[in-house]
Formats: C-alpha cells, structure tokens, sequence
C-alpha cells in the first residue's frame, strides 16, 4: 500500500491460556471473564462508536486459538455471567455501605461501577454471548483483520520435534477456519519468538507473514545449536545469520524472510512501543489512571488512581473518572502527533505497533478508550492506516533478509521462557513430545484409538504452552502454572502408557482407565478436529516421503 507518508498498523494480540474447568479464582476461568468484562467488551463497544461516527479503522487483532476455543465453550459464557453479576453485587453492597458511612465521594465512584457492570451486561445480552461472532461483525464491517497464533502459545524455537511445530500450526490454521470462517493470512509468533528456519513451517502451513521484535535485527548473543534433539523427526534449522547492516538502515518495513520471499515479517516500532510499555514513561503509570493492583475487599473492585506509580499502595487517592478519561484523550493526541510526524519523514515505510490487547482495559482501565481516541486522532490528522495484509499490498518481494533468534521478552532472547526455574519444563517436554509422538504410531484407525490419540495430541499442546514457564518466571501464579504443567504431564503418560498396551496386546481399556480417559475428555475438551489435524499431517509426510 503506497502512500506519499508512512502507514501506521496496529497489531492486537489477544491471548489467555486454557483455564476453563481448571480452577476459577484466584487463578483459573476468573482471569477469562476480567479480559472479557476489562478488555474484549470494552474494546469492541470503542469499535462500534467508531463505526457509527465513519471514522475509519484499521487493527490486526491476533486471537490465539486456545483462547478461541474458549470463546466458544458452552461453558464460557456462564463464567462470564457468574462474574458480572459478582462484580454489580459487590459495587452494590460498596454503594449501600458507603452511602451509609456518609462517604459521598466514594459512594459516587461506587455508582459509577454500578452503571458500568450494568452497561457491560447490556453489551454481552446484545451479542448474545458469542464474542467470536461480535470479532466477526468488526471484520465484515472492514474494522479489523483477525489473525491466528499457535494453537496453544506454544514457544516455537524451543520444540524439539519438527512435528510439534507442524502440529501448533496446522491446528491454528482448521480452529481459525472453524470458529472465524476464513483462513487467516498471518500469524503472531507466540512471544514473537522466532529461530532461523521458522519460516519454512509458517510458508509450509499457508501464512504469509508474522511479526518480530527489533532484537532481532541484532546478532546473536547465543544459540541453542548444540541442543540435542532427541526421538523422531528432528528440527533442522540452519545455523544463526549474521546481522544485515544493510536491513539495520531500514528497519520500519515488512520484509520477506528465507530464499523463498513468501513469508513476510513485521518489526515493532521501538518508539510506538516506548511510548506505550515503558514502565518510566508511558501512558498507563499516569497519575490520573486507575490503580490496577489496589482492591476494595470483599468485592475486589478498585476505587484508587495511580497518584505516584513508586507510591505505596496505602497512599494512592481516589480515582476521578472524568479527568482518566480526559487525560485518555490527551494522550491519544501526544501519541498520535508523535506518530504523523514520524510517518511524514519515512515515506513507504511501515510503523508497526503490537501490543497485549489485555494491556488495553485490564492493566491499564483506560486503554480501550485511548484507543478510540487514537484512531479519531489519526483519522482528523490523515494518517494512513492499513492492516497487515493491506500493508503487504503491492510490495515488492525482490529482496530477502534473515533474522537473528530472539523474542520480546526481556533481554530479546529466550530467558524469560528457559532458564534455572523452568529447565526441569523443558526437560519434561522433551521427553513427552518424543513419547507422544512414538505412541501415536501404536494405534490403529477404531474409535478407541482415534479417541485416546486424540487426547493425546490435545494434552501434548497444552503442556507446550509458553504461559506455563512463563508465569513461573514472572511469580505471578508460580503455583498454579506449576500445577498446570504436572496435571498435563501426568495426563499424557497415562495416555501414552495405554496406547502401547493397545498396541502390543491389542485389549480394551480397563474400566478405571475408561474413567480416566472419559475425565480428561471432559476437562480438556478443545480441538474436537485435532485428530485430522495431525491425519493431515500424517499424510502430508507421508507424501513427501
């Protein structure tokens, strides 16, 4: 797409890990219905304002596809209900005591919460509950391009078995085609991780472009070549690039990767991110925002403002919801002259912003509504928008460059994922992929056996999720993810150990282990095609051979 500036595309990336009928708060399905009440709903009413005042839009919104299948569970929108009615409960309650006590100013923020659980349940009646149909709605009305990531956030580089990658991919790809109706043009790299050679797989599985951080434009700080990879087929990636000094001089433009040119990738724009993420200066730790990490108990509803971002958490003032939505639009400007002015000087180039979308509501209450600011902001100043297959539009794929491995994790490697407290995951993983796999190859073609390798293939991926090793890093549910991880593990072994007894002796499932598998069917009850996935897979391989 030419342009005689540059084009701003805003990248949404939209991602919970499976947690339905795995615990609900403190950690559990409670963390689906704040990004649904914080987040999803939020943004979504932004982009229905927007279309009725014509101004245009322009998003890639990522939905990752575990979070789809949530979306999509007939149990989900009951946590949902369960949850909005907990919090009109709670704001209620706040609003009787307050009134009470004689507490007027906190009595009308306690209103003021009342008013916005009923405007939010409101919204989930008018979308009957279906959040991957109101997506749908934004995509037909040309709002946004809804594009996949790997089935369960698996950290691509990292999965020792060429199969796994194949199989987040190629699953990706039917969840995506099932629930949203289209084959999505692109992907999100979960963690924006990416190896040398990934391409090949994302070329292999039909996308045409994925997105990067600018760590790796750098050279590499470190390889995990001499990793051995063990049992079955093997990744064979080629070794670390050096960096493209000539690619350095240019780096806000999407750009084809490998020998092939048909796989494109996006860089984030380091001064859209500063702007934005930075814990020193960007727009979430102003003064005037809602302080997320301070909550009224009983009730868990947050009544204070940000004040000072190293402030005690005592200290923190009430909250003004006027002058947080004033200064929302303050900021949608200061962001957005920043924006026309850098993509006045850079004609042709690409700015490409990606961002958590539960950034926008969740941790930073505001958020949905700067970015309803934002796109009238660009729209009154005539900034160019586009998303990210309309920004591909018309460019030449003459040129290829290669990429350093890296993530957007800190340190732009893989630290944040692997290291001293996660390594005892990855051991584990490394071992189960290859068992999985080798069990696979027992069962025959009978129901029972497309039963127990389909189970077996569901608890493979989520035991692949970068969530678990994520947040055992972070501390912020070191527990629980933990947890998560073993309850996988122990639940492919089992798997694993009956279909070798299938196969060597040929019998049935013991009735506890019918037990067993009709349990882990319920609570893990994603990817119903996953079994043609990996069938097509299988063929594919086979067809290569």
């Amino acid at each position: 797409m030419a342009t005689d500036g540059g084009t701003f595309v805003l990248v949404l990336h939209t991602h919970l890990p499976y947690v339905l009928r795995h615990g609900r708060w403190p950690h559990g399905s409670e963390w689906l219905s704040q990004a649904t009440a914080r987040c999803y709903l939020p943004l979504l009413a932004a982009l229905q304002r927007l279309q009725r005042d014509r101004v245009p839009v322009k998003i890639t919104v990522n939905v990752s596809p575990i979070l789809a299948e949530q979306w999509v569970d007939p149990e989900f929108g009951g946590e949902v209900v369960r949850y909005l009615e907990a919090q009109h409960r709670a704001a209620s309650e706040d609003l009787a005591e307050f009134t009470r006590e004689g507490r007027s100013a906190e009595a009308r923020l306690a209103q003021w919460w009342l008013r916005r659980f009923e405007e939010l349940q409101e919204q989930w009646r008018i979308i009957k509950g279906d959040l991957a149909g109101a997506f749908r709605d934004r995509r037909d009305a040309g709002q946004i391009e809804i594009i996949t990531c790997a089935a369960t956030h698996a950290y691509l580089p990292l999965l020792t078995c060429s199969d796994s990658i194949r199989l987040q991919l190629a699953q990706a790809m039917r969840s995506h085609e099932r629930i949203f109706g289209s084959r999505p043009k692109g992907i999100w790299l979960p963690e924006c991780a990416y190896r040398p050679g990934l391409e090949r797989y994302l070329e292999e599985a039909g996308f045409g472009f994925f997105f990067g951080d600018k760590s790796l434009l750098s050279g590499p700080s470190f390889s995990f070549s001499s990793w051995q990879m063990m049992g079955g087929a093997q990744v064979h990636l080629p070794s670390l690039p050096e960096r493209r000094d000539e690619f350095l001089s240019r780096p806000f433009e999407p750009c084809w990767v490998g020998p092939s040119r048909r796989v494109a990738v996006f860089l984030r724009d380091p001064k859209a991110s500063q702007q934005v993420w930075s814990r020193e200066g960007g727009y979430p730790g102003d003064q005037w925002y809602l302080e997320f990490h301070k909550k009224r108990s009983p009730g868990g509803i947050e009544y204070w403002r940000v004040t000072d971002p190293k402030a005690d958490l005592a200290v923190k003032e009430l909250y003004e919801p006027e002058r947080a939505a004033s200064q929302a639009a303050d900021h949608a400007r200061h962001f957005a002259g920043i924006m026309a002015a850098d993509l006045a000087a850079r004609a042709g180039s690409v700015c490409c912003a990606p961002y958590d979308t539960e950034l926008f509501g969740h941790w930073w209450s505001e958020g949905p509504l700067w970015i309803e600011h934002l796109f009238r902001e660009f729209a009154r100043r005539g900034v160019a928008l586009a998303t990210a297959s309309e920004a591909l539009e018309g460019r030449s794929a003459a040129e290829a460059v290669t990429l350093a491995e890296g993530s957007w994790g800190d340190g732009g490697d893989h630290r944040v994922w692997r290291n001293g407290d996660t390594e005892w995951m990855w051991d584990h993983l490394k071992n189960s992929e290859r068992a999985a796999f080798d069990a696979l190859s027992h069962l025959g073609p009978d129901p029972l056996g497309e039963r127990l390798g389909a189970q077996i293939l569901r608890e493979l991926v989520l035991l692949q999720s970068s969530d678990w090793p994520f947040l055992v890093t972070t501390r912020s549910a070191r527990d629980y993810a933990e947890r998560r991880f073993i309850v996988h593990r122990e639940s492919l072994d089992k798997l694993v150990m009956m279909a070798q007894a299938l196969g060597v002796s040929g019998a049935s499932l013991s009735r506890q282990e019918q037990r067993q598998l009709e349990v882990m069917e319920k609570t893990d009850r994603v990817f119903d095609d996953i079994g043609l996935a990996w069938r097509s897979l299988r063929d594919r391989k086979g067809s290569r051979k």
